[in-house]
């Protein structure tokens, strides 16, 4: 064996190459040449064997004092990144010693549905790519086969559009990764389906956003990650109906993530463009200084906007006297429903949508607050209104009014606990499937129940 490898160095090369183009087979066993075996028995003994033996997975090593010429053990590893990534298959693993590497990596082969091509930092790996395009970036665009890959636990800066890119690249994840100081993004994707952000950090990238899923792409989920500091939203999900692809996103989990203190150059913490049949859900917002939660069809008309998403259980508070609405709904955003969200606005209100965005919207057991006076919700250039205005058309029925003062422990980014004995406790709808029993932080959603209710909900 050779760091998990059959030791039949050929053999093994061979069957790498089968499994992904059956004509090499072929070629290999008909002496070169289309048409019957050559070589007789022999060729269908090596082809019976090749095919009886396991893509056994392996192990592969980067470090700083590494060198491409070596074989990449743990005791003999490679210098980059990329002649990992050149060499990887499904099923191997990537491990990238401690250490600051001025160099960047594509990855253009594919894993496969529980064989996966992993790439993990060992430690402190900061992946700097001095003014490349991107640091890291898995590629399955004209004829390359990035898919099924995982990107763990690296930093990335320095990048001129985006620390980690996903193109055409279905089914990866991006875990536990820093991605900062980039000139627009700190992940971006496009037209790349089923992939997973899980507990990255996304902060003080220049132009743009912390995340941003583009092109069409469907069922992302976002869970657990923290966006700071970026120039324009934290998260967004932009489907570019002017774009080739359909223009849809759908199935968009967006769940526990904390932003704050994104948007001096305008968007949303959570921007949405064309984006349906997804959650929201569980999400901290808080000092962002444009939109909270986002949704439209990018300027593309009503056929393109959000539709048929439900928002539970968001925090979204602005500084007094800054930001936007908490949730938009505009470009005929319809069927949303909005349950169990705290939204404290600071220059402007809790919601915000057009005309064409009211068919099918459920709005209850909210906290709306505005801190810039009683206007909560408008209907975008109809009516402003304050709350029991609202209630009276027949939303928000079991909704109230109340401070963050009065709501909450502390109003720091690891905070927002809702003071014990408040008026929200006990206050929200418990009914819905997807509403969540624990906050980011892994606290209850749920109160003693041996305890008196306080609110004015059934749990």
């Amino acid at each position: 064996m050779v760091h998990g490898r059959i030791a039949f160095a050929g053999a093994s090369a061979i069957w790498r190459d089968c499994w992904r183009n059956p004509a090499v087979v072929r070629h290999a066993h008909h002496g070169g040449k289309p048409g019957g075996f050559r070589g007789g028995g022999f060729s269908i003994l090596l082809l019976i064997l090749l095919l009886a033996l396991p893509c056994l997975a392996a192990d592969y090593y980067v470090a700083m004092d590494g060198e491409d010429s070596n074989p990449g053990t743990s005791g003999e590893p490679w210098a980059t990144i990329q002649h990992a990534a050149d060499t990887a298959r499904a099923g191997d693993t990537i491990h990238v010693m401690e250490g600051n590497y001025a160099q960047t990596a594509r990855f253009i082969y594919p894993g496969q549905p529980g064989n996966l091509i992993r790439c993990v930092a060992e430690g402190n790996v900061l992946v700097d790519a001095g003014g490349e395009d991107w640091g890291l970036f898995v590629d399955g665009y004209e004829g390359n086969e990035g898919a099924y890959v995982v990107i763990d636990g690296f930093r990335v800066t320095g990048a001129d559009r985006g620390g980690i890119r996903l193109s055409w690249a279905h089914s990866c994840t991006i875990f536990n990764c820093e991605c900062y100081e980039n000139g627009r993004w700190g992940i971006f994707t496009d037209y790349s389906d089923d992939s997973q952000f899980f507990m990255n950090i996304c902060h003080g990238n220049i132009a743009e956003h912390g995340i941003y899923v583009s092109n069409s792409s469907d069922r992302p989920n976002i869970w657990k990650n923290t966006c700071y500091d970026n120039g324009a939203c934290g998260i967004q999900i932009n489907a570019d109906p002017a774009m080739p692809g359909d223009g849809i996103t759908t199935g968009a989990i967006i769940d526990s993530n904390l932003c704050y203190n994104n948007g001096n150059a305008g968007g949303a913490a959570i921007n949405l463009a064309s984006v349906r049949d997804s959650s929201i859900i569980n999400n901290l917002l808080v000092g962002n200084h444009a939109g909270g939660i986002a949704c439209w069809g990018d300027g593309n008309g009503p056929d393109w906007g959000c539709k048929n998403n439900v928002f539970f259980n968001n925090t979204v508070v602005f500084d007094s006297g800054d930001g936007r609405w908490c949730i938009s709904l505009k470009e005929a955003s319809t069927n949303a429903v909005i349950m169990n969200n705290i939204l404290i606005g600071g220059d402007d209100g809790a919601l915000e949508f057009d005309t064409d965005s009211l068919s099918g919207l459920q709005s209850d057991y909210n906290v709306m607050h505005s801190s810039s006076g009683e206007i909560v919700v408008t209907e975008e250039d109809v009516s402003y209104l304050t709350l029991s205005q609202w209630q009276g058309g027949g939303q928000d029925a079991h909704t109230f009014n109340q401070s963050p003062g009065d709501l909450f422990v502390t109003q720091t980014v690891d905070g927002y606990e809702l003071l014990a004995g408040c008026t929200a406790v006990d206050s929200g709808a418990v009914s819905h499937g997807e509403i969540p029993s624990q906050d980011r932080y892994g606290r209850s959603r749920f109160d003693d129940p041996d305890t008196e209710n306080t609110g004015e909900g059934p749990g």
